[in-house]
């Protein structure tokens, strides 16, 4: 179980938070939709459960350091932000490469440094929470440009 997974507090960009450019190049429709993250992804799957399941699973191992088995071993909603990190992480400027050298819980700590600095939150605040929670805050203003923002 994961510290962060009962988490029910979420967090919003602070308005004043950086005066810099955005760290994330466009802001992605982050939902708790299944095939919404994928579509980002450009990944097809079926329409059933297990398929969009499945084909998370596959995505988040070819973009991370983690075997199968450790997302065959986490929740939906797990998978959900494990993607989602990986597209923010990828918009932010990491090539493929670098994510794949890097296991799951790796690629949180380095959304949560950069969500950290684009949106104010400290980064004990999101560590309480969700990745998925995470990518949502990465995915708004002033983390990304709105006007880029994917639908």
């Amino acid at each position: 179980c994961r510290p962060y997974a009962d988490a029910p507090m979420t967090l919003t960009p602070k308005p004043d938070a950086s005066e810099a450019e955005p760290i994330f190049k466009k802001c992605y429709d982050i939902t708790d939709d299944f095939g919404k993250i994928l579509k980002h992804a450009g990944k097809h799957h079926g329409n059933k459960h297990d398929d969009k399941r499945n084909t998370w699973i596959v995505f988040n191992y070819e973009h991370s350091k983690d075997g199968v088995k450790h997302f065959q071993s986490m929740t939906d909603r797990q998978n959900k932000g494990a993607a989602a990190a990986i597209l923010s992480l990828l918009n932010s400027g990491l090539s493929i490469s670098e994510l794949k050298e890097m296991r799951e819980i790796d690629q949180r700590k380095s959304l949560i440094e950069l969500v950290h600095f684009c949106s104010g939150n400290t980064e004990d605040d999101l560590k309480r929470l969700e990745t998925l929670e995470i990518t949502k805050i990465a995915n708004t203003a002033p983390c990304c440009h709105p006007k880029e923002k994917t639908p």
